[in-house]
């Protein structure tokens, strides 16, 4: 977890979203949420009907969505004394508790070193081809390793391609092949203006690695109706985190989708 400059003068409880489990744990308390990701958001909108106040402590840009009454967008923490956390514009709240939503570190205490998997400062894990399978030894494999993606499908294509592997069905690249792999994939990254510990990180370049694993398993490519339907939910969620999961959606054909309820937006295909 982040080091909170006064963390140890706090009179609460300092957690981090991991072990987060029910809001009613946190009934009538003013919480400090720092970290505004999709664990941060979504652990806001599960407390905000049992908690006095939520306060979503951030770095990023003011969010455009709309929230509960109770919850209020604040810049990241800048120190703690006792009871109260100020922020970096100065104001500050009397909290009891504070979440920590601020991502997790990648750890594998279970593999002995023979096993020769590396985890570097950046959290970049090595050697993996496509972020799943081990350079050297094939059948230890990382299925769901890669974040901001879309798990259920980037799971089974993972999944197609491990089974592929242990079946002798797909020809596994030599070392030199998976190196240089590795090396095009993370200078895409950093050619995007990504820094190092965005190594595992799909987003924009989500639906490149499907396709990538759908092609090295035969499997027949995603219809475009899933691409369009992920990018619409993605911008309901940017501009109504509160009520999005609310809207439903019918696929109609293999390009088009239907909403089913609630408003539909621009970029529906209907």
């Amino acid at each position: 977890m982040p080091k909170l400059k006064g963390e140890e003068t706090f009179t609460g409880i300092i957690l981090h979203s991991h072990n987060y489990r029910k809001p009613e744990d946190f009934k009538d308390s003013t919480v400090v949420c720092m970290g505004a990701g999709y664990s941060g958001q979504d652990i806001v909108l599960d407390l905000y009907q049992q908690v006095k106040m939520v306060y979503l402590s951030h770095w990023k840009a003011t969010l455009a969505s709309e929230f509960p009454k109770n919850v209020k967008q604040v810049p990241t923490i800048a120190h703690i004394s006792g009871s109260k956390v100020v922020f970096t514009d100065g104001q500050g709240c009397e909290a009891d508790v504070i979440i920590l939503c601020t991502g997790y570190e990648y750890t594998f205490p279970f593999l002995t070193k023979e096993c020769r998997v590396t985890v570097d400062e950046d959290q970049r894990i090595s050697p993996l081809y496509k972020h799943l399978i081990h350079a050297e030894y094939p059948t230890l494999t990382f299925l769901g390793l890669t974040i901001t993606g879309l798990p259920f499908p980037e799971f089974c294509l993972q999944a197609k391609l491990i089974a592929a592997v242990l079946d002798g069905s797909f020809k596994f690249p030599s070392k030199e092949e998976v190196e240089a792999d590795n090396k095009s994939d993370l200078q895409r990254r950093f050619d995007m203006g990504w820094p190092r510990r965005y190594a595992h990180k799909l987003g924009p370049l989500l639906w490149e690695y499907i396709d990538q694993l759908a092609r090295l398993t035969g499997t027949t490519p995603n219809k475009p109706v899933i691409e369009n339907l992920y990018e619409e939910v993605e911008w309901h969620r940017n501009i109504n985190v509160w009520h999005y999961k609310k809207l439903n959606y019918e696929i109609v054909d293999e390009e088009n989708w239907r909403l089913v309820n609630g408003q539909n937006s621009d970029s529906a295909s209907s």
